[in-house]
C-alpha cells in the first residue's frame, strides 16, 4: 500500500479492501469468510485506524497446506542432496541424470524423518510428518513418530544416510535447542538427543527442515546445535510488524502508535511468544510467534483470523 495523502487515504483503503475480499472469495486465504472480514473491519473507529489495520491485513502472509508441503518437500530434497555430497566417495564421480535420480531415490529410502518436537501428538511436527506420509512424499518406513522409533530404526537398519527433523516453523529456536540438548531417557541412558546421536551414530548427518524461520534463528540454531537448517522461506524484518522494514520509515511511528493503542484499548498484546510479532499464518493454525494483532480475540473482539485455523 503506497503512503497516501489525506485525500487519497480513503480511496486506497477501499481499493485494498476490495483486493482482500477478492482473495477471500477465491479461497486464497483458506476458509476466512467475507462476513468475518467485514465484522473485523467494522471494529475500527476511524478511517485513520482502518488504514493501519488494512495495511497490516494486506501484509499478512498466508501459507496453505499445499504451500507447506511444497516447501518442506523442497527442503527434504536439498537435505538428501547434502547427504549424498556428504559421502566422500561420490564427490569425484560424475553421474548421468538417470544415475543421479537413482542415487537420490536410494538415499531417500535410507533417510529417517522425525517430528522436531514430540511432546504432543498435536504438535505441528507430527502434522507435517503425517501430511508428508499421506501425500506419498515419504514412506512409512522412513517415518519416526518418537525418539524411541528413531533409535530402533537406526539400530535395525544398517544403511541410514541421514536424519531429517521437520516442523512448519521455528520461531525463536529455543524449543529446537531444548529438543536436542535437554537431558532425557534415551535407550536406557540419561542423555540428550544431540549427545546420543554424536556418540552412537557420528557418521550420520542431521538436518532440520522447516517451512518458515527467521534468518537470525536459522543462524543461531545451526551454530548452537552444529546441524544444518534448511527453510523454505526465511523471514526478515519485512515480516516483523514491530520493524521499520515492515512499515517503511515514513509509516513506522504511526504504525507503532496504532499497535500500542490496540494494546491499551482492546488488550491485544504487541508480541506473541517471546519478542516475536511475525505477519505469517498457516492453514492449519497460527504460530504463537505471529503478531497477536491478527489472531487475539479478548473481550469479544473479533480477530482477523482464528488462532487454531478454523477459518484460515
Amino acid at each position: 500500500m503506497e503512503i497516501p495523502d489525506e485525500n487519497q487515504k480513503q480511496k486506497n483503503v477501499e481499493r485494498i479492501i476490495d483486493r482482500i475480499i477478492t482473495l477471500i472469495k477465491y479461497r486464497l486465504w483458506g476458509n476466512l469468510t467475507v462476513d468475518r472480514f467485514r465484522t473485523w473491519q467494522k471494529q475500527f473507529e476511524t478511517e485513520h485506524e482502518l488504514y493501519y489495520a488494512i495495511y497490516l491485513a494486506q501484509q499478512l502472509v498466508y501459507y496453505s497446506k499445499k504451500d507447506i508441503l511444497s516447501m518442506i518437500s523442497y527442503c527434504i530434497a536439498n537435505s538428501i542432496k547434502g547427504f549424498i555430497l556428504n559421502q566422500t566417495e561420490t564427490l569425484d564421480q560424475s553421474y548421468t541424470k538417470l544415475e543421479w535420480n537413482s542415487l537420490m531415490n536410494d538415499t531417500k529410502r535410507n533417510t529417517l524423518v522425525c517430528p522436531l518436537f514430540i511432546d504432543s501428538p498435536a504438535a505441528s511436527g507430527y502434522l507435517i510428518s503425517r501430511m508428508l506420509r499421506d501425500q506419498g512424499l515419504i514412506a512409512e518406513d522412513e517415518l519416526c513418530n518418537s525418539y524411541e522409533q528413531l533409535i530402533y530404526k537406526l539400530k535395525r537398519r544398517g544403511n541410514i544416510k541421514g536424519i531429517i527433523f521437520v516442523d512448519d516453523m521455528m520461531g525463536s529456536g529455543e524449543q529446537a535447542k531444548s529438543a536436542f540438548k535437554d537431558t532425557i531417557d534415551l535407550d536406557g541412558k540419561e542423555t540428550s538427543l544431540k549427545r546420543y546421536l554424536e556418540e552412537n551414530f557420528p557418521e550420520i548427518p542431521v538436518t532440520i527442515c522447516v517451512a518458515v524461520t527467521p534468518a537470525q534463528t536459522l543462524q543461531d540454531v545451526e551454530e548452537e546445535l552444529g546441524c544444518i537448517v534448511i527453510a523454505g522461506e526465511v523471514l526478515t524484518g519485512k515480516h516483523d510488524v514491530l520493524s521499520s522494514l515492515f512499515w517503511g520509515e515514513k509509516r513506522f511511528d504511526e504504525g507503532q502508535r496504532f499497535l500500542q493503542k490496540m494494546q491499551q484499548n482492546y488488550r491485544i498484546p504487541l508480541t506473541g511468544h517471546g519478542t516475536n510479532a511475525w505477519s505469517v499464518t498457516f492453514e492449519h493454525g497460527t504460530p504463537d510467534n505471529t503478531s497477536p494483532f491478527y489472531y487475539a480475540s479478548p473481550n469479544g473482539w473479533t480477530s482477523l483470523i482464528r488462532y487454531r485455523g478454523e477459518d484460515v
